[in-house]
């Protein structure tokens, strides 16, 4: 198996521990993906600011917004899927940290519920029939169980036989 060097960011130990804190019950490859999650975004952190050394420091813009923009622009391209589940680890991790850390409720990185709408730039175009069922049915294979919240919406068929 190849291992990746461990961290060397000062909020990667409190960032580990809130991922293991979140996937005590969880499958080795959604703790890999948390893990991955982890190790971009504080990778991208210590290069990009390298100053941010505690949470009190962390700012949704503009450290975590760009960071959302470092994700859109990766290259090649990050599939939606993927972009998608790097900001729900993310968030759920702020969540976590917030209410451990007993920091305010503005560190919080939404304040809306996910699954979120997408926005018009990373939405499919004509071939979208089905897509939010393919997106539910992708994204329970991550998480090894069916999620409930997300909405399904399978379209009629054009030529649906009348009862």
């Amino acid at each position: 198996m190849n291992r990746l060097p461990p961290l060397q960011h000062p909020l990667a130990a409190l960032f580990q521990s809130t991922a293991q804190s979140l996937t005590t019950s969880l499958k080795e490859d959604t703790i890999r993906f948390y893990h991955g999650t982890i190790r971009n975004f504080l990778n991208f952190l210590g290069a990009q600011y390298p100053e941010v050394q505690s949470l009190e420091q962390l700012r949704r813009d503009p450290h975590i917004l760009a960071w959302f923009n470092s994700l859109r622009c990766h290259q090649p391209p990050l599939a939606t899927i993927t972009y998608s589940i790097r900001v729900f680890h993310l968030r759920r991790m702020l969540e976590e940290l917030a209410w451990t850390e007993e920091l305010p409720a503005e560190f919080v990185l939404f304040t809306h519920r996910f699954p979120f709408r997408l926005p018009a730039s990373m939405r499919p175009r004509a071939r979208a029939r089905g897509i939010r069922l393919s997106l539910t049915l992708q994204l329970s294979k991550v998480y090894g169980r069916v999620c409930e919240r997300l909405p399904v919406h399978v379209p009629a068929w054009p030529h649906a036989p009348s009862p």
